[in-house]
């Protein structure tokens, strides 16, 4: 079956020309419900169809009898995608209507569409079904996007994304490779499996830049060769890692998984032969030994993708820290507030559901009936609830429409959305308040708890002694600590509660049916449709019609309405646990505070920098090397200058770089040997510390000899020097002449070792013209 999800890692087909295209897409975002992203997707279904029958569609074709090609469509829809019914109704209506909008806004005839029906397959959609020739298919691409998928030691399917690996090699390789995968896999859980398939799966892509071909695939793989293919993928990956600016400790750390997935799946298989030298595993050396994963620049800005919040870069320390904090207070309340208001709004739907069924009366029947004496009318809210609250998931698709026997035809998203029939994007207020009350509460903790056991035995959420606890598992931790108890507050204990509650009949259903999802807190359904479990939960934004993104979106006291969009375009519920793990950091700035409250076996600050915007004990420190995008380290320069090429450093930037290594001016006493300006005259000078303390790092001292190189190459007729240069110049001159000087003379080994790193200047030179010459 074809994931919708998967496919858009998949290259966009392109099997309609572009003015149909954009006639579709615009015909699909007529209905508010349906943004651009939701229109692209409903596209991508009949663009992957036509793929797979090697087909193109222009919008001349749209004059010709298309009714066999649409109704193929269809039928494709309702065999290939792993859709509910509800889902391929969805497609197959939406497609259906926009293709009407394109032809009666061009005067063309429309084609014969099949309806389709919400809850059962209508007369002729199985028409299409049955008419429709599986051969006519192109097999290799239907596995191509069938995708490959491997099953972990607890059942879950995790996608190995050997597309493009498939194109490149084929179908036997790719098979071959696929075999020894699943069995490797299927030794650990889902989390780790999906782990390690992305990291592999970088090695795989480099070796299609490698090798031209299978045959140059064994080639490579022979036991004369399979050391120096290996090292070739580091040497090339690692300069991949460097033009893209990533960070090479995450690298470094990245890369002996990759080393032990070879082994594992090419040596140990034998697809490779055994290599006559190990592979290389280098440990990544640098003077810095900050752990700075899930970050990037953005605009100037340094953004961590585990986080909802950002810091301008160019802040000094002490009002970074102060801004950061600020804007954590603030991005969390918005999110905490808008939450509550959620669950507020939630909780009194399904209360007013539960007082309308009271005084309404539901139908006597499930068959569609006249008016006579045992007559409901259907058309009362109240008589709506009742009927929900009889039949809910137990009506039957193919007795009935359940809209129409409820009363809520072409109403269907404001009931549930009135009374909280449960849907996917529902829950989401509530994880929230949960994980803020509890950071220990990973998704993965919410996606696996369970209320009850296999033997039907309530395990996940036990209350006993005026105390409630709620025990669930992370499966990424080893066997001994993977089972987590937390203990609820009231707050937390009311939240499990209107979960379970809002969860009642679904769950009762499921277990009617034995289905065993009934066993998870969390399940949902889609529409009135029946209900399943949620097996990953997703970021905040695409739940474009939920409460939550409605009252994210509005201005509150904590945002106004551009920071809104900014909080939900970030917002999940990791980056989410992460910005309240950071709160609690900064305002306890207690390492065993945090650990404790996201679980950790015991404090480790290394493991807590990926948490941090940026490292926060070696934060301030490197700073200034991160603003410069690194320009000014030793390690890289001595590399390749090209690295550098978009790097530009303003007069702004570099002022303030200076002050915040606390370097002023020196006086002129000190510069040019006067001492009419020394001070010690003075009553008090003997108190007084008439020594110069010069702090030092290859950064600053690299900064100041650019200062000086660039003014003393200043002549007439080149652009003013700025303000900056002009006072910085006499001190950085001093200090860099001091040190050089110095060399001759026996001092500290690691001023030793600065003042040698920063001998080559010349790659930096022309960054810093701009800050040293007026434009």
């Amino acid at each position: 079956m074809l994931r919708i999800s998967d496919l858009r890692d998949y290259k966009k087909p392109t099997t309609l020309d572009t003015t149909l295209r954009d006639a579709l897409l615009e015909a699909l975002q007529k209905k508010k419900s349906i943004d651009r992203s939701k229109a692209m997707s409903f596209l991508l279904y009949l663009e992957v169809f036509l793929d797979c029958y090697d087909r193109k569609l222009s919008f001349v074709d749209l004059n010709l009898n298309l009714n066999k090609l649409f109704s193929d469509f269809f039928a494709f829809v309702n065999l290939y995608f792993d859709l509910s019914l509800g889902g391929k109704y969805s497609v197959i209506y939406k497609m259906s209507d926009a293709i009407f909008i394109v032809c009666d806004q061009n005067k063309i005839k429309r084609p014969f569409l099949e309806t389709a029906f919400s809850r059962s397959i209508s007369p002729g959609m199985k028409g299409c079904i049955s008419d429709f020739q599986h051969e006519s298919l192109n097999g290799d691409k239907i596995k191509y996007y069938e995708g490959w998928y491997a099953e972990s030691s607890d059942y879950i399917q995790v996608k190995l994304y050997l597309h493009r690996f498939y194109l490149h090699f084929g179908d036997s390789l790719t098979e071959t490779l696929f075999q020894s995968m699943k069995d490797y896999y299927r030794k650990y859980p889902g989390s780790t499996v999906k782990y390690k398939a992305k990291v592999f799966v970088k090695f795989l892509d480099a070796l299609i830049l490698l090798f031209k071909g299978e045959g140059d695939f064994y080639k490579g793989g022979e036991a004369r060769n399979v050391t120096s293919t290996v090292e070739q993928i580091f040497i090339f990956s690692k300069l991949d890692a460097k033009m893209k600016g990533n960070d090479l400790r995450y690298f470094y750390k990245e890369w002996a998984s990759i080393v032990k997935l070879v082994n594992d799946i090419l040596i140990s298989s034998e697809i490779w032969d055994k290599p006559l030298y190990d592979f290389i595993v280098p440990e990544f050396k640098s003077a810095s030994k900050g752990f700075k994963t899930h970050r990037k620049l953005v605009d100037g800005n340094l953004y961590s993708s585990k986080l909802i919040t950002d810091i301008p870069l160019s802040y000094t320390d002490k009002k970074a820290m102060s801004s950061l904090l600020i804007s954590l207070d603030n991005d969390i309340s918005h999110v905490v507030n808008a939450a509550r208001r959620a669950v507020d709004k939630i909780m009194q739907g399904y209360h007013m559901r539960l007082k309308n069924a009271a005084e309404g009366s539901a139908r006597p029947e499930t068959k569609n009936h006249y008016r006579d004496a045992n007559y409901v009318d259907v058309y009362d809210d109240r008589n709506q609830c009742a009927n929900w609250e009889k039949y809910n998931y137990y009506l039957e698709p193919n007795d009935v429409v359940v809209s129409t026997f409820l009363g809520v035809k072409g109403k269907t998203d404001k009931f549930v959305d009135a009374y909280s029939i449960i849907q996917n994007g529902m829950f989401y207020p509530f994880l929230y308040l949960l994980i803020y009350e509890h950071p220990i509460i990973t998704n993965s903790w919410l996606e696996t708890f369970q209320i009850y056991d296999k033997h039907g035995n309530q395990v996940g959420f036990i209350e006993s002694n005026n105390s409630s606890l709620a025990i669930g598992y992370k499966p990424r931790r080893s066997a001994p600590y993977s089972e987590q108890k937390i203990v609820l507050n009231d707050t937390s204990k009311y939240l499990f509660d209107c979960l379970i509650k809002l969860t009642g009949q679904a769950r009762e259903y499921l277990k009617s049916h034995n289905d065993n999802a009934y066993r998870y807190l969390l399940i949902s359904g889609a529409g009135l449709g029946r209900p399943a479990k949620i097996k990953n939960l997703r970021s905040q934004k695409v739940f474009v019609n939920s409460c939550l993104n409605k009252f994210l979106l509005e201005p509150s006291d904590y945002a106004d309405i551009t920071r809104a969009e900014v909080i939900l375009s970030n917002l999940t519920l990791p980056k989410f646990r992460a910005s309240r793990a950071i709160q609690i950091y900064m305002k306890t700035n207690s390492i065993e505070a945090i650990s404790e409250a996201l679980g950790h076996k015991k404090p480790c600050p290394r493991l807590l920098e990926r948490y941090l915007p940026d490292p926060v004990l070696k934060y301030f420190q490197d700073r200034w090397i991160r603003i410069f995008q690194n320009a000014i380290i030793y390690e890289a320069m001595k590399d390749s200058v090209f690295l550098f090429d978009s790097i530009d450093i303003s007069e702004n930037d570099l002022e303030e770089f200076l002050k915040n290594h606390r370097l002023e001016p020196l006086p002129n006493h000190i510069v040019n040997g006067q001492l009419e300006d020394l001070s010690f005259l003075e009553e008090d000078s003997k108190a007084k510390d008439s020594r110069i303390i010069i702090p030092l790092s290859e950064s600053l001292l690299i900064s100041l000899k650019c200062i000086v190189k660039l003014v003393d190459d200043h002549k007439d007729g080149m652009p003013a020097l700025t303000k900056t240069a002009l006072q910085w110049f006499k001190t950085a001159k001093f200090v860099s002449k001091s040190l050089e000087e110095s060399k001759i003379a026996k001092f500290d080994p690691e001023i030793s070792k600065i003042v040698q790193a920063s001998d080559d200047i010349e790659p930096f030179v022309s960054k810093f013209r701009r800050a040293v010459y007026e434009r």
